[in-house]
């Protein structure tokens, strides 16, 4: 069985590097045509900024190679646990599209007692795009960085994200300002994971 798929990724808005969210929502539909059966991201974290092609290798044997990320995918056949790592391959990024996350800073609700964001509205992005902007906007709102920018750095989760939800909250739960967030995630009230960002150049 083959293991190693190359992502097909462009680059998102104005950005010139590849965001996390596009890599995690590849990475999630190439596990389940590999594993046969529905599958979700336990984990996934970024050791780099990416810039260059992607190849995801599951279950792997060689880790000599340059890797970008790592995580864990959880197939629902048996619900089998395997590793995969995120490396770089030859070539160029080719294209971009356009990319709005102007809703969700329109529509979400933040409470700096708290340090929570909420948002109750549907939008047009995917489940880890909702998820992933409205914690950088609440990062950035309670603690906008000196230099450098809120970057998505690592998502764990307990099961498959659900494709709707009425209302989606996350709050801060450990932060190091200008270096590092770690915030807990929720929908519709159940917990799902945790989601953590760090402060990095671009």
């Amino acid at each position: 069985m083959n293991n190693d798929y190359a992502l097909e990724l462009r680059f998102k808005g104005d950005r010139d590097y590849l965001h996390g969210t596009d890599v995690f929502n590849s990475v999630l539909s190439i596990a389940s045509e590999h594993y046969k059966s529905p599958c979700y991201l336990e984990r996934i974290e970024f050791s780099k900024v990416i810039r260059c092609p992607v190849l995801v290798t599951f279950a792997p044997t060689n880790y000599s190679v340059e890797i970008l990320g790592r995580g864990k995918i959880v197939s629902s056949h048996g619900n089998k646990k395997e590793p995969f790592i995120l490396s770089a391959r030859t070539g160029e990024i080719s294209g971009r599209y356009e990319y709005d996350e102007s809703e969700v800073l329109a529509h979400s609700q933040i409470n700096r007692e708290n340090r929570s964001i909420s948002l109750s509205v549907q939008t047009t992005l995917t489940p880890i795009e909702k998820l992933i902007s409205m914690t950088k906007v609440l990062n950035s709102s309670l603690y906008p960085p000196v230099s450098g920018k809120w970057l998505f750095g690592q998502y764990q989760g307990t099961s498959a994200l659900p494709q709707e939800s009425e209302i989606a909250r996350i709050v801060i739960s450990n932060i190091i300002p200008d270096k590092f967030s770690k915030c807990s995630f929720s929908l519709d009230g159940i917990n799902f994971g945790t989601i953590s960002f760090i402060v990095g150049s671009i």
